[in-house]
Formats: C-alpha cells, structure tokens, sequence
C-alpha cells in the first residue's frame, strides 16, 4: 500500500529521530512529540481521516453519557479544544449553549459543516488557542483529549477561573488490551506526552490546592474492517507511523484480528481518567 502524505514528522518518526540522534532528556522528546500533534491538527488530510476513523469507531460513544451525567444543572458549556465538534455538537442538540474554542483552523472546517440548523443558535465556535482565549465564566467546562499541548500548569488554573466545574479527560494506559497499545509495546514506541501530562495534571492540583476527583472509565469496542489493508491504515494513521513501518505492523496485528460477520474484527479494551474539578 503506498505511503500517504501526511505532516511532515510523524509522531513515530519523531520518536525515531530523538531515539536514533540520542536524545533521552524528556523535555526534548515531549516538545516533539506536541510538535508533531500540532502539525497533525492542522493538516487537512489528518483531520479528515481523524473525522473518518472517530466516526467508525462511533465516538464518543459512552464516553458522552458520562459527560453529560455530569452536567447536570448547567445550561452554558465551554468546550476546550473542540476540535471536529464531537462533544459540543451533541451536546447543542441536548440544549446547552457551547461555546467552542478550538485552534486548528482545519478542525473548525469540518466542526462547522456539520452542524445542522436547529443547533445553529447554541454553538458559537472561537477560533483561539485555549491559554489566549477571551470570554466569560461558565457553568461547566469539559476537555477532552485536548490538554495534551497546552501549557498545562496556565490551562487548569484558567479552566478553575472561566467554570464553576471542569472536566478533564485524559486517556489511561493501564489494563489496557487496545491493539494500538499492543503496536506500541511491541514496537517499543513510548508514549511519554500522556504520561507526562497524568503526572503534571495531579502535581498541579495539587500545588494550587485544587480540590479535585476522578473517575476511571473502561472503553469496551468492536471495530470492524473490510480487509487487513484496512486495518492497516487504519492502525498507522492513530500511531503516525509511516511507510517504511507498515510491514512491521501488519505482523503484529494479524494475529489479533479475527473474521466475524464477513469482515475484520479488533476488540478494543483501554481506560480513560476523568478529573472533575
């Protein structure tokens, strides 16, 4: 299959060039690894398939059920880094006022053809950086995802300021069965981002005295394929791996996709933290 053009450093292949170039300082290998996911957000290819993959995968799934549990009560939500609208948009359609801050220009474009006209008038979308972002406080505030290139030590304590309840969800490694995960392990890949940003979320409540809560909640899925290829890509793109890895990982995943209903089946099994604050 050929490679497909993408951000110009992949996060696999960053990792490989701090690997290879000797780099083992954690501050060095964190600022490429949110370089690269910068690079991602606001590729117009990435974002579309991003689009194509969350929306297979039929997210957020339970994930919204949680969040809206936690809503109770509010009426004005502001959702940080919304990205493609996949919590601010079902959320209009449950009534909220959103008020959507989002700094990928191409996110915003897809977020946008998407909402149909009888939400219209309850989502205003503002194109800004969360840390640069200028509004009023709100009832609630959710995360999603989205912390991860933030300035997070600035991001919560405007989060504490702009809501009278924040979530911040962040995904978790442990127990995990996801095929992703298995890559990962499999092809020694670190996910050093997300372990840094679990550690520095806690330190920081902790230093400010936020009193805070979590909840840990377990993501059971099926996701189908039509044919390996497709799992291949499918599997490449969430890791950022590029060409010269595919045959690595279509290795790895064979084994673990079996056939059901005519197509291709991964049982997808991982843990997200909620920080409630």
């Amino acid at each position: 299959m050929p490679a497909r053009k993408s951000c110009i450093l992949s996060d696999f292949d960053a990792f490989l060039f701090s690997r290879r170039a000797g780099i083992d300082k954690s501050p060095l290998k964190e600022y490429l690894s949110i370089k690269c996911m910068k690079m991602r957000y606001n590729n117009r290819n990435d974002v579309l398939e991003y689009e194509k993959r969350l929306t297979k995968e039929d997210y957020p799934g339970i994930l919204f059920d949680v969040v809206l549990a936690e809503l109770t009560g509010c009426k004005e939500i502001i959702d940080v880094g919304a990205g493609n609208g996949f919590f601010s948009i079902p959320l209009a359609r449950q009534g909220f006022i959103v008020k959507a801050v989002e700094p990928s220009a191409e996110m915003i474009k897809v977020f946008q053809d998407k909402i149909d006209k009888q939400i219209t008038s309850l989502i205003n979308i503002y194109h800004s950086d969360w840390e640069s972002w200028e509004g009023r406080k709100s009832d609630a505030l959710i995360c999603i995802h989205a912390i991860y290139t933030m300035n997070i030590n600035k991001a919560i304590q405007k989060m504490k300021l702009h809501s009278n309840k924040s979530l911040l969800l962040i995904r978790s490694d442990e127990e995990t069965t996801a095929l992703s995960w298995v890559i990962r392990n499999k092809m020694n890949i670190e996910r050093l981002l997300l372990k840094h940003t679990r550690m520095k979320v806690t330190s920081i409540f902790k230093e400010h005295h936020i009193k805070f809560i979590t909840k840990d909640i377990e993501i059971s899925k099926g996701v189908f394929f039509e044919n390996i290829e497709e799992a291949l890509g499918y599997y490449c793109f969430s890791l950022g791996v590029g060409s010269f890895s595919q045959k690595t990982v279509r290795k790895i995943i064979e084994p673990h996709l079996k056939w059901k209903n005519g197509k291709l089946y991964a049982l997808e099994r991982y843990w997200e933290k909620l920080f409630i604050f």
